[in-house]
């Protein structure tokens, strides 16, 4: 019985830290414009990066009007046929000798930020895609699944009659 509420309490503790980790404050006014900072940000990462190939409407008409293949982020079949997982890849890995990797000048967050900005391009966008979880939401699910068992395990014990120690 012990052994089962220590592992719970560590279990807990272990809990307490990824949720603190995760834990978000009241929502402020600060916090409320974070994602128009964002798309402020990623805007200005569009301009420097993609711009000069995408054209600054995101059509890319300058570069298939000279014979090349770019896709025109205005068009909602483009964004029906492609997923956000898919476009992170192509702009932090590139896509061939067409496009170039910037893997290199962004973070994760930035070309996920900036496949957002595209998104919003096309006014029938489809419908947000569920996010696939990562490692670490894995792994705090199940966490949070053992806890609960572990609570479970020492609310049953501690119901049970105490046996005589001998």
């Amino acid at each position: 019985m012990k052994t089962a509420f220590v592992t719970a309490l560590a279990l807990a503790a272990a809990l307490g830290c990824c949720a603190a980790i995760g834990a978000r404050p009241d929502v402020s006014a600060a916090a409320a414009a974070a994602p128009a900072r964002k798309l402020e940000a990623a805007r200005g990462r569009y301009r420097q990066f993609c711009a000069r190939c995408h054209d600054g409407d995101f059509s890319g008409t300058e570069w298939r009007q000279a014979g090349r293949r770019i896709p025109d982020f205005t068009s909602g079949p483009w964004h029906e046929s492609h997923t956000d997982a898919q476009l992170v890849a192509s702009i932090l890995e590139g896509k061939g000798s067409r496009m170039p990797a910037f893997g290199h000048a962004l973070t994760d967050d930035q070309a996920r930020e900036l496949v957002a900005l595209i998104r919003q391009v096309n006014p029938a966008r489809p419908a947000a895609q569920e996010p696939v979880p990562t490692d670490f939401a894995i792994r705090y699910a199940t966490l949070r699944d053992q806890l609960e068992a572990l609570r479970k395990e020492y609310r049953e014990l501690d119901k049970a009659p105490a046996k005589p120690e001998r």
